[in-house]
């Protein structure tokens, strides 16, 4: 929203003289001189002159710009990733979008490109400076929140600001000398301003004659695109400043609408009768049921007058309970209570335009919270505008490498100076002594040599004639050669280097100078990358993981100022592009739209940056160790190839996935197979077994047909022998009683 005017074009210029104190000077001078290193631009004007009136060499052997770029590889390999989690439960499906929602920005404002000036700039300057802001352009003039990089020593932050990130401080400016062409490129509405404004351009602070500072370069360079001439430069200036706003807590009745209490009561009373049919018929069908029982006289008639009392008595209960559970359900609808905040310049005006009746606001809680507001102002006299941003964070973010306490923090590449300057110094002094000894100097007697310039030309070329004037043995010429170097020069330079790289923590295995032969495994090299940046990922781990967590705040507080309408969006993947969508509207039955389906202006989040999401991973370690979780049956091969550098890794799954289902079906027709092979050859042994079954029991037979044969055999030889044994006894019987007779006789004759 737009406010009124309230500063002057001339504060904001003060405030970037008194911000360019004596701390800030010192700053810019080893932000200026650790720029210079890293472009190879390692010796000043001074040192350039001294060398070359002693005819010594002026080049330089530059270690300190690749350990460096390796640090940058290190901090910037992958584009960082955010996590959103919502507070509440509605909140949480919007978070899932949010997190797509920052890859998208990240993605379409070339968020790595920015992100690898911001590391450059770290670690040569001492602090990069991100900045979120909203291009309107963008997305048809729906606007969307992009990823920029800032120039360090174009921001001018409070002096006494403490935090890590000035959080804390009461200004940031961003100021830069630009050609009134192209502020009036960048701000076309306010032309007529920009023509009229006057002042003097930035003068730049902290340079030591070797490199123009930019401010600098603009000021000399600026030309008019559309007459080729040289243009006024003037001083472009953006001021944020936190204010404290109060603000009103409102708890407020939430009493529904005469239509929303109607309708709800008429969907109670749909569901009561429909309650009430369904307890209708549930006692007939009890009644159905128990007299049944009675007719097959199962129960007494009084025993079902009993239960079917029981059981009109409990349907009742039931339909009274749903029935106050509606009423409670409406009164408690007439009882919310919802909290609004707002401003308290905005209380009046809302009470005015009844968005909230006075009547029904229950607690009043006042509160001071602090927004960022912008002024842009452009020379010394002219003030553009005003903007109450409504943020509750700078979008301007600085990240610094060495946090000191204050906003002048110390860089990587100061601490290797001074080894890149010994490097430097020994290696000219080599090269000096080793010129010397080729093309050293001569002794001459005065008057001996009638032409000096060919005795010049022909001292240096191979085979050359040197010709002199003899006089005596006096007067022949004499080389004179250089003292022999100390042989601790040759060590300086290595001790140079390890010292560099111990202090960066960078040694030359980790910008692929090891000895990468067969003597050293691979596991060893990775270990050595593993453990070799725990300096850097100690640093990533304290300041850069933290400022991206902070970055991602600052996103949620700005987008949730731009996405308010429907917006979908897409990001490009490998094989095609996944699609999301925010701010769905929802429709009532008339067609009103009477909210929105994952409405991202409201909800609330808790965000983090996902921890070491910008490290390197080395694609061959991960194969081989998703290849050894694919061999332990920890995963499956479809989640191993996802992890692979194969080229068409989408189709290779889709067609595993198809032979998979085709693997499947021959398993399942192989195993009917099989089942029908074990079937058969069950019903064969069931045949062969039926048919010796048969074959024993015909046997048996046979046998049963002999025993019954012996049987009547032995029972008709049992016959017969007890009928002998009969005729026997009855013969023995005879003959005794023949015997007794005849005994009787005997003694009747005696």
């Amino acid at each position: 929203m737009k406010a009124q005017i309230q500063g002057t074009a001339e504060e904001n210029r003060n405030l970037i003289d008194f911000s360019s104190n004596e701390r800030r000077i010192s700053w810019l001078q080893d932000l200026h001189k650790g720029e210079r290193y890293y472009e190879d631009n390692q010796i000043n004007q001074e040192e350039l002159e001294l060398l070359e009136d002693a005819g010594m060499p002026t080049f330089t052997s530059n270690d300190s710009t690749p350990i460096i770029d390796t640090m940058k590889y290190f901090v910037t390999a992958n584009d960082p990733r955010w996590s959103a989690t919502g507070r509440g439960g509605d909140d949480s499906d919007v978070a899932a979008v949010a997190n797509r929602l920052m890859d998208y920005s990240f993605e379409k404002s070339d968020g790595k490109m920015h992100m690898g000036q911001v590391a450059l700039d770290i670690l040569t300057k001492s602090k990069g400076v991100l900045n979120l802001f909203v291009d309107s352009e963008s997305d048809r003039g729906m606007g969307d929140v992009m990823f920029g990089s800032i120039s360090p020593e174009d921001v001018y932050e409070d002096p006494t600001s403490r935090d890590m990130f000035s959080r804390d401080a009461s200004f940031i400016q961003v100021a830069r000398n630009m050609a009134k062409s192209s502020i009036k490129l960048k701000l076309p509405k306010y032309a007529k301003q920009i023509d009229k404004a006057s002042g003097a351009p930035l003068v730049g602070d902290g340079g030591d004659g070797s490199k123009q500072t930019k401010n600098d370069q603009v000021a000399e360079d600026a030309i008019n695109p559309v007459t080729g001439q040289y243009e006024d430069v003037i001083p472009y200036i953006e001021t944020y400043r936190k204010v404290p706003v109060e603000f009103v807590n409102l708890m407020v009745r939430d009493i529904p609408s005469v239509e929303e209490i109607s309708e709800m009561k008429l969907e109670g009373q749909v569901s009561l009768e429909e309650l009430a049919m369904e307890v209708d018929v549930a006692l007939q069908e009890k009644e159905a049921q128990l007299q049944e029982a009675v007719d097959s006289n199962g129960m007494l008639p009084a025993r079902m007058e009993l239960e079917m009392s029981k059981e009109r008595r409990r349907m009742e209960s039931q339909l009274d309970q749903q029935t106050e559970a509606f009423a409670s359900a409406v009164e408690q609808l007439k009882a919310q209570i919802k909290s609004i905040v707002i401003r308290r310049t905005e209380y009046d005006d809302a009470i005015k335009k009844g968005l909230v009746i006075k009547e029904d606001i229950l607690e009043e809680i006042p509160f001071y919270d602090m927004r960022v507001i912008l002024e842009c102002s452009v020379g010394d006299d002219t003030m553009l505008y005003r903007i109450d941003l409504d943020y509750k964070h700078y979008p301007i973010i600085p990240i610094p490498y060495v946090y000191t306490g204050n906003p002048y923090p110390v860089s990587a590449m100061k601490y290797m100076l001074g080894k890149q300057d010994e490097i430097n110094k020994a290696h000219q002094i080599m090269i000096h002594n080793a010129t010397l000894s080729s093309n050293g100097q001569w002794l001459i007697t005065k008057g001996s040599v009638t032409d000096l310039d060919a005795w010049e030309d022909n001292s240096t070329m191979p085979g050359g004639i040197l010709e002199y004037v003899y006089s005596g043995p006096e007067s022949k010429p004499e080389r004179v050669q250089p003292l022999p170097l100390n042989n601790a020069f040759y060590s300086v330079v290595q001790e140079g280097r390890g010292q560099m790289e111990y202090t960066s923590g960078i040694n030359s295995g980790m910008m692929g100078m090891a000895d990468v032969s067969d003597r050293v495994p691979f596991r060893s090299l990775m270990a050595n990358d593993e453990f070799g940046t725990r300096k850097l990922k100690s640093w990533i781990q304290s300041v850069f993981e933290p400022a991206l967590t902070h970055a991602g705040k600052v996103f949620i507080d700005i987008s949730q100022h731009v996405y308010k309408v429907h917006k979908i969006f897409r990001i490009v993947k490998e094989g095609g592009f996944d699609e999301y969508e925010l701010n769905i509207p929802l429709y009532d039955k008339k067609g009103d739209i009477v909210g929105k389906y994952l409405d991202y202006e409201t909800a609330n989040f808790d965000i983090r940056v996902v921890s070491g999401s910008t490290f390197p991973t080395n694609r061959e370690m991960r194969e081989s160790k998703y290849y050894e979780y694919f061999k332990d049956g920890l995963i499956d091969d479809i989640e191993m190839i996802k992890y692979t550098d194969i080229e068409d890794k989408e189709g290779v799954i889709q067609r595993k996935s198809v032979n998979a289902q085709l693997q499947g079906k021959i398993e399942d027709q192989e195993q009917e197979i099989k089942q029908l092979k074990g079937d058969n050859e069950t019903l064969e042994r069931q045949v062969v077994q039926s048919r010796i079954k048969i074959n024993s029991n015909a046997g048996e037979l046979e046998t049963r047909k002999d025993v019954l044969q012996t049987e009547a055999a032995m029972k008709s030889y049992r016959d017969k022998t007890v009928n002998e044994f009969k005729a026997f006894q009855d013969r023995i019987s005879l003959l005794e009683k023949q015997a007794g007779n005849q005994n009787k006789q005997n003694e009747a004759q005696v």
